[in-house]
């Protein structure tokens, strides 16, 4: 992302296709996505030359997800957008996000603002929490004494919780474990460096995450 992007846009498939595995929506296996072009028509997608099964994409309902890395952009006590010449204020950047979900219905929104702006956090929350999920990962660091102040603040809604971020697969589990009997959404996460071992998906399984990123 250039600087004073928003990092990440996110597609969330919430369709028939998803399916729900001890809480964890994940897609059926063996399938990929496929825009198909204007001369092709309704139904069931079709199999590749690799046999894999193709999911055409009118089929599902997309949410729109934002990963917006804040701190990245966070200056002076205001947050600098590369689309905006002059930075917003913390409650100016709320009505900012605000104006979005009403346009673009946000399903998830991680790291909107500084990881250590904690009233704005809460001030998000109480905007935007009732129907889009706040989720915490700078804030938070998979880190039980942030999550407890996340908790007690009611700063998010949900928390991105990624093992080698706070060090040990048991450490993981204890914040994991906390933010569920706080009612939050959990999204088990990689982190860069990692290998494509596959653990991280038999882990977000194992702990009942509510989704894998």
């Amino acid at each position: 992302a250039e600087p004073g992007d928003l990092r990440d846009r996110l597609l969330l498939v919430v369709g028939e296709h998803a399916r729900q595995h001890d809480g964890l929506a994940v897609a059926h296996g063996d399938v990929r996505l496929h825009a198909p072009g204007p001369e092709a028509g309704n139904g069931d997608a079709a199999a590749d030359g690799d046999g894999d099964r193709l999911i055409d994409l009118r089929d599902l309902a997309l949410d729109l997800g934002l990963d917006v890395a804040a701190s990245n952009f966070y200056k002076g006590g205001k947050y600098q957008i590369k689309d905006r010449k002059d930075p917003f204020s913390t409650k100016e950047f709320i009505e900012y996000y605000k104006a979005l979900n009403e346009q673009y219905r946000l399903y998830t929104l991680e790291d909107p603002l500084h990881e250590d702006d904690w009233k704005g956090w809460s001030a998000l929350t109480q905007e935007l929490g009732g129907t889009t999920v706040v989720i915490g990962d700078d804030l938070l660091t998979t880190n039980k004494e942030r999550a407890t102040r996340g908790i007690n603040e009611k700063s998010c809604t949900g928390i991105l919780a990624k093992p080698n971020q706070i060090g040990t697969v048991s450490q993981a589990v204890e914040v994991i474990t906390l933010c569920k009997q706080a009612g939050w959404q959990i999204i088990v996460s990689h982190r860069s460096g990692e290998t494509n071992d596959d653990f991280i998906a038999d882990f977000a399984v194992g702990v009942g995450a509510h989704y894998a990123k």
